[in-house]
């Protein structure tokens, strides 16, 4: 992910998140990659047991499908490259297109599955885009928002820091990125659940 937050978090805390971000009100969740037209809308359950979800903004729009033949899937930049490698690996049937993570104002969100007993793995959620800023102000506004929220609702418990940030946790993680853990998932790392990527 180009632009991304990374935590721990259990559903509870991934519901606190939505809350956050206004789901039902001010954004609307639907499935990564693929856009149909209508595009497909998912509930909050559907959400959480996905891999990879949309979180499209009523205020700053919807996700920009692209196809081939489009501008962005022919240019010889790197996501050009990543978006005809994400049309063969994503195109199911005619009448869809991908998300073109360059100009849609969206956030990209990978909710960890919940309920791996004695394990918690990590989540995401952020821009795809090269650079946010580009797509508009108030998309990277947005994008820096949501980031924030987690941060400061949560206790960043993995780092380059590693095993010294917090020898009493139980993780194995091969990556460098900073780590926050939402109140619900650091209680339950704190009482022996282990932490995984």
């Amino acid at each position: 992910m180009v632009s991304a937050i990374y935590y721990f978090a259990t559903t509870e805390d991934q519901l606190m998140l939505l809350d956050h971000l206004g789901e039902r009100m001010r954004v609307t969740l639907h499935p990564w990659w693929t856009v149909a037209d209508p595009i497909v809308t998912w509930t909050r359950d559907d959400a959480l047991r996905a891999s990879e979800v949309m979180v499209a903004s009523a205020e700053l729009g919807g996700p920009i499908a692209i196809r081939p033949g489009d501008p962005a899937m022919e240019e010889f930049s790197r996501a050009g490259v990543f978006n005809r490698i994400n049309w063969e690996r994503m195109y199911s049937n005619e009448g869809k297109g991908i998300v073109d993570p360059n100009s849609s104002p969206v956030l990209f969100w990978q909710p960890a599955a919940v309920g791996e007993e004695g394990i918690i793995r990590t989540s995401s959620i952020g821009s795809q885009a090269d650079h946010p800023a580009a797509i508009s102000e108030a998309y990277d506004r947005w994008v820096k928002r949501t980031a924030s929220w987690a941060r400061r609702r949560g206790t960043r418990v993995w780092g380059l820091e590693q095993d010294s940030l917090r020898p009493d946790l139980d993780f194995q993680i091969d990556v460098l990125n900073s780590i926050y853990a939402l109140p619900g998932a650091l209680e339950k790392l704190g009482s022996g659940v282990a932490g995984r990527r």
